[in-house]
């Protein structure tokens, strides 16, 4: 991927703003807790409801694997086979020395079965919105959150697909409910603060990816997306820290050196830009941002068939940018005379 949007990290499709991936996964750090006294339950529960739950787990399991390789009709499949699991574990299903048996096991033990069916929902809703089914993406998350209403990653997750549909007002409330059950949720600072650069509102995005640096000093993610702002707000030095920074923690991500060669150009250091995008076309050869950028670089150092020759590489890609190249190629033109001018 190799837009200039911010990114909330989609793993696919991508040209979106935190992680489905993550999200998916649970953030284990505020669902981990529950690891252990599950097994408790699985030693305290009747045969079958015991392999009920064993086979929950490897939905799971398996469901969070389909996920990564972008199966989204298994994880509809697998997620609704645990909706219906769990549908069955609950009350008045449960017979009281059952009941008892939980308490006894872990205080709250028998929200683990909500808990799950609420993970269940996150997930097919995760699914559904990857497949642009928001209405029914939105209808798991309610779910969701009915049966687990501090689950801070379904309101992330609520958000992003509000924000899909242009309801920004709608996202912003569900990020800042996000918030309220965990204050240290770096996702939803940084969806937070893509909702607020979508929105032209660049020194709130800042403060927002400042905070979710703070709490996920190794995301990746998170340096692009404020280095993008950065970039924004014309501090190309603080734009090029920390897309260096992201680049640093992940190599293979093109808009990383789209974002850096073009504070770079901005800082007329352009032997450096170019190498930035021609590493971003190496890595993403259909990038026509950095091939229009890579020709405005040509261009000043002289180059002009080479420049030509990635403009039309451009416009081959995109032909939607053309209005918005020809401005640039003025800009820049402009841009050489005054520096000839000042020599």
């Amino acid at each position: 991927m190799c837009s200039m949007q911010m990114e909330k990290g989609f793993p696919k499709p991508p040209n979106r703003c935190s992680s489905w991936a993550t999200l998916a996964l649970w953030q284990g750090r505020r669902w981990g807790r529950f690891i252990g006294f599950w097994l408790l339950l699985l030693l305290n529960l009747p045969p079958v409801l015991s392999q009920d739950l064993r086979e929950v787990e490897s939905l799971f399991q398996r469901a969070q694997q389909r996920f990564l390789k972008g199966d989204f009709d298994g994880v509809i499949t697998d997620s609704t086979k645990v909706i219906e699991l769990t549908t069955r574990l609950q009350p008045p299903s449960r017979s009281e020395k059952l009941a008892r048996n939980w308490r006894e096991a872990e205080g709250q033990a028998i929200g683990v079965i909500d808990l799950r069916a609420a993970w269940a929902y996150t997930m097919r809703g995760v699914a559904r919105h990857q497949q642009r089914n928001y209405e029914d993406a939105l209808a798991d998350f309610n779910h969701a959150l009915r049966l687990a209403p501090r689950y801070a990653g379904a309101y992330v997750a609520r958000a992003m697909t509000w924000q899909a549909k242009g309801e920004l007002v709608q996202a912003l409330l569900d990020y800042n409910r996000a918030l309220q059950p965990d204050a240290y949720y770096a996702d939803a600072y940084n969806n937070r603060g893509c909702l607020f650069a979508d929105q032209g509102k660049f020194r709130e995005a800042l403060a927002d990816f400042d905070v979710a640096i703070s709490l996920s000093p190794r995301e990746a993610l998170i340096y692009g997306n404020r280095g993008r702002a950065r970039l924004n707000l014309q501090d190309f030095v603080g734009a090029i820290a920390d897309l260096t920074r992201a680049i640093e923690l992940d190599a293979k991500v093109a808009w990383f050196y789209l974002g850096r060669g073009i504070a770079l150009f901005d800082e007329y250091q352009l032997e450096r830009a170019q190498k930035d995008f021609d590493r971003a076309i190496a890595l993403d050869a259909q990038c026509a941002e950095a091939y229009a950028n890579r020709g405005l670089v040509q261009w000043l150092r002289g180059n002009e068939m080479a420049a030509e020759a990635d403009f039309a590489r451009c416009l081959a890609l995109k032909p939607e940018l053309r209005p918005l190249l020809e401005q640039k190629i003025a800009k820049t033109k402009a841009r050489r005379v005054e520096r000839q001018q000042d020599k």
